[in-house]
């Protein structure tokens, strides 16, 4: 079976983070919808507070990929 490749644009990509009664979440979403939501991270204790935002950023690395 063929593996697919899928080729990592940044600019192609956009985070978005929610925040619910429930946790916090962060998610991938591609510009075109072309292709699906990828999940980078999931928390029930997170909280939406800069400490915690930039807890998330760090670890995705989001300035090495703006």
């Amino acid at each position: 079976m063929n593996e697919p490749t899928l080729q990592y644009e940044p600019k192609e990509w956009r985070l978005f983070i929610d925040s619910s009664k429930y946790g916090l979440r962060a998610v991938l979403l591609h510009n075109g919808n072309v292709f699906l939501s990828i999940h980078m991270t999931h928390s029930n204790n997170l909280k939406e507070t800069y400490k915690d935002l930039s807890v998330i950023l760090q670890n995705l690395k989001y300035d090495d990929h703006g």
